[in-house]
């Protein structure tokens, strides 16, 4: 069993954030070891039992303590209401018959929408794929950047 390293009220200091990145790799760990291969089975993996109830419980946990939490309803709300805003304008970007998107996706993705020209749910993937790596702060840059209203 992995010991949560906090002892006093998360304020989101070097250390707790270091703490809190050396306790989550330790999990992911140790939720990968958890996972084996069973060539021939009934399924291709299979999953210790006590991975299983951890993975079930931290859902819970995050559930209940993060995303129902009723004091950051309007804020998940303003992020929801961005993230839309952004794959939409990606979208169109990534759509669009001529090369708009050169100047606005990293080049990686900007070849994979070149390969999908007119292929509607592989332009799709590409820009939920590109908006998924984001972090919130590129994709609020992002959001600030395209509809011309400033973040914090």
């Amino acid at each position: 069993m992995t010991f949560v390293p906090l002892d006093r009220r998360y304020d989101g200091s070097r250390e707790q954030r270091h703490a809190v990145w050396q306790l989550t790799t330790s999990f992911i760990s140790e939720y990968v070891e958890a996972i084996k291969l069973t060539p021939g089975g009934t399924s291709a993996v299979t999953i210790a039992p006590w991975a299983r109830d951890e993975i079930a419980m931290l859902k819970q946990l995050t559930w209940h303590y993060v995303i129902l939490r009723s004091d950051l309803g309007a804020h998940q709300e303003g992020q929801e209401h961005a993230i839309r805003k952004v794959v939409e304008v990606l979208h169109d970007y990534a759509s669009a018959s001529v090369d708009r998107h050169r100047n606005v996706f990293p080049p990686f993705y900007g070849e994979q929408i070149r390969r999908a020209a007119g292929e509607r749910n592989r332009i799709t993937r590409i820009v939920a794929d590109y908006v998924s790596g984001m972090t919130e702060r590129e994709v609020l840059a992002t959001y600030a950047a395209f509809t011309g209203r400033g973040i914090d």
